[in-house]
């Protein structure tokens, strides 16, 4: 999910998506049309209106505070936090790997809240104050939505349904008692999947018995908590499966090279079919230019196979970025494998290029498990 990039904050990207647009002006709609009339009648409509976008503008810069506080945590604790984006559902902190431990888990899931409810209480603060000094009016009332608005972000968050907070800090109790993530992980998401539910049988109904648009709003989190519910366990099974395991036990030992002038059939013929490789690395002059996945070979008409050479089809290769160690986890292999969506990488050790790891070599230790 990616957007409009409107800066940094302590070297995280922000961003905002493109519907995150529709429910602002909702957010303005429904405040300045709505709230801040009923509620302070004796205010000029100009007034509502500002009032209303100042609201809205507060509101999603509090969402903002609560997703750095997170990322601020997760960064505390070794995770890598690349970007925070805001869209119609809220902000999301893109972060690479899961929490290492138990403890991790818990102050990385809580800080979101801990913030919110300090926003919330400094907005009530800040509306008191004002109101010692002048008659506020509606400018309080900005300041007091802002109060509720937080503190009821952080009463939601809480909800013991993954991948909300309160379902992150319940995983990460039954962690820590019992000490299996994967177990953890499916008592938590499996909550998440029936509150995703419920949400979106909200939206449904007030869109059907109560003609209120905002039902669109209800579904919409619903399905993102259902999906984010469901990929979070997937991903703990993959990490169960692989737990323990090195890149060295899952790789395609470099026994097989490949010319990069040889013709394509005849490395199908005398490889690629006998040995079952995905990925062959490709040498020109003794040195290693780059890869030929199976995959790009399907692709080719196999009539065509006898007139390209490797060269034509292999895709050229970064030594260091597209390289791993051999000691390092298999899960560190698929973190990186999603951040360069190539498919492969090539395995090192300290003499030099020893395998190569794929997709395919990960899903068959998969299968296995």
């Amino acid at each position: 999910m990616r957007g409009w990039r409107l800066g940094t904050i302590t070297g995280i990207a922000v961003e905002i998506n493109v519907s995150w647009v529709f429910i602002f002006v909702y957010l303005i709609a429904r405040f300045g049309g709505d709230y801040f009339p009923e509620g302070f009648p004796e205010a000029a409509a100009w007034e509502h209106w500002v009032a209303g976008t100042v609201g809205a503008l507060l509101l999603f810069a509090s969402v903002l505070v609560h997703e750095v506080a997170h990322s601020l945590v997760a960064r505390r604790y070794g995770m890598k936090v690349s970007r925070i984006t805001l869209f119609i559902f809220g902000g999301v902190a893109q972060s690479e790997g899961e929490p290492k431990t138990a403890l991790s888990e818990l102050w990385i899931a809580l800080a979101g809240p801990v913030a919110s409810v300090l926003v919330g209480a400094v907005s009530y603060a800040l509306s008191w104050l004002l109101g010692l000094a002048i008659n506020p009016g509606v400018w309080g009332g900005v300041l007091q939505l802002n109060g509720w608005l937080n503190i009821g972000l952080a009463i939601f968050n809480m909800l013991p349904a993954f991948p909300l907070d309160g379902g992150r800090v319940l995983r990460a109790a039954i962690w820590h008692i019992w000490g299996d993530l994967l177990n953890a992980t499916a008592i938590a998401t499996f909550l998440g999947k029936a509150f995703g539910y419920f949400l979106a049988g909200v939206g449904l109904l007030l869109l059907v018995f109560r003609g209120d648009l905002f039902g669109i709003v209800y579904l919409g989190i619903g399905w993102l908590v259902l999906a984010s519910a469901t990929g979070a366990f997937e991903s703990a099974k993959i990490q169960a499966a692989l737990a323990g395991k090195t890149v060295a036990e899952l790789m395609m030992p470099a026994r097989l090279f490949v010319e990069a002038e040889w013709p394509v059939d005849y490395v199908v013929e005398a490889y690629l079919r006998p040995y079952r490789a995905s990925v062959l690395p490709v040498l020109h002059q003794g040195r290693v230019v780059g890869v030929l996945r199976s995959a790009s070979v399907d692709a080719v008409d196999p009539d065509n196979r006898p007139y390209l050479a490797v060269h034509q089809l292999m895709d050229p290769i970064d030594p260091d970025g597209d390289a791993i160690s051999a000691d390092a986890g298999a899960m560190d292999a698929v973190r990186l494998l999603v951040s360069k969506r190539k498919g492969y990488l090539l395995v090192t050790d300290e003499h030099g290029l020893i395998g190569t790891i794929s997709e395919a070599d990960l899903s068959a230790a998969l299968a296995r498990s």
